[in-house]
């Protein structure tokens, strides 16, 4: 915390180091200010509620995956891969054993209902592209390779 953090220019600062900057990022603060700057404060905000809202057991997953999301910023954005990665897992640690198997059984059910949805319509679309078509096969006995 501090004032460039306060004014939103901490992003523009830090994609001026040269050992921390990554074209995108550079490319990102030079052409959309506005966006920078909304990111710097949704960095802050997010930062500052994090301990509050792991608390609270419905907001837990979303505020985790927005700080998977702001360590991932910084791993593509500043190019600390594993300083993200490690922060990502130490992230997901937050997560107990319950949550990990309704999470689970969650996607278990939708890759289910998601498959089951694509082999009907898969089916539809089968059935009538060759429902009406007859193949004629003419054999004449020419072919010396038939």
């Amino acid at each position: 915390m501090g004032e460039m953090w306060q004014n939103g220019t901490a992003l523009y600062y830090v994609s001026q180091v040269r050992e921390f900057s990554r074209p995108i990022l550079d490319y990102m603060v030079n052409h959309y200010v506005g966006l920078t700057i909304l990111f710097t404060y949704l960095s802050i905000i997010v930062k500052i509620s994090f301990p509050f809202a792991v608390i609270n057991k419905s907001l837990k997953p979303f505020v985790v995956i927005a700080m998977i999301l702001f360590h991932a910023g910084i791993g593509i954005g500043m190019g600390l891969l594993t300083f993200s990665l490690i922060m990502i897992v130490m992230e997901l640690l937050l997560f107990t054993d319950r949550e990990y198997k309704k999470l689970y059984h969650f996607s278990k059910i939708s890759f289910r209902k998601i498959s089951i949805i694509i082999r009907r319509k898969t089916r539809k679309l089968g059935y009538v592209s060759f429902q009406h078509k007859q193949i004629l096969v003419f054999y004449d006995g020419w072919c010396p390779v038939c």
